[in-house]
């Protein structure tokens, strides 16, 4: 097998004692990188309206969202609808494993700005350690992933998230 960050993520969750031997385990290894909702459901966490810590469970327009598949859309959204955390999710999980993946998002201003970074920590903080990719850096309103030590299969994907006016994003 050649040495992919994908490949190796593979072999790190095969390797999970959790997952290990049996036709289903494959599957769902499978579905982890072919279903969106599937990832997003078992590993994602958001905090509820109270603050609480809890898995991400899509709602029904969510859901909705995903299944039409677009790959580049403009939503005129009404507020509380969850559309924000789950462009957040479906772009964090194509920068986990899509190597090479520049992903910006951008904000109304810079209190968005930094809710929707805290989103992504979030996201990335609560994965098991065997898919959770090496990040170089977690700051300035970027998610760099990548590995010094192992180039040549690292991921080397950001997440990038931005406000009208900020000086980055205008270079």
């Amino acid at each position: 097998m050649i040495d992919t960050p994908i490949n190796i993520m593979k072999e790190n969750i095969t390797s999970n004692t959790a997952l290990t031997g049996s036709k289903e385990n494959l599957d769902l290894l499978d579905k982890l990188f072919t279903d969106p909702v599937f990832f997003i459901e078992t590993f994602l966490w958001v905090k509820n309206k109270s603050g609480k810590v809890v898995p991400f469970i899509l709602n029904p327009i969510q859901r909705k969202y995903v299944s039409l598949n677009y790959r580049f859309s403009i939503i005129l959204k009404a507020r509380q609808l969850g559309m924000t955390t789950i462009l957040l999710a479906l772009e964090f999980r194509k920068a986990i494993f899509n190597p090479g993946t520049n992903a910006l998002i951008m904000a109304q201003d810079n209190d968005t700005t930094q809710r929707m970074f805290d989103t992504i920590k979030l996201f990335y903080d609560n994965l098991p350690d065997y898919i959770k990719p090496v990040k170089k850096y977690s700051n300035r309103k970027e998610l760099y992933f990548y590995d010094p030590k192992n180039p040549s299969i690292s991921l080397n994907s950001r997440l990038f998230i931005s406000s009208p006016g900020t000086n980055k994003i205008q270079k």
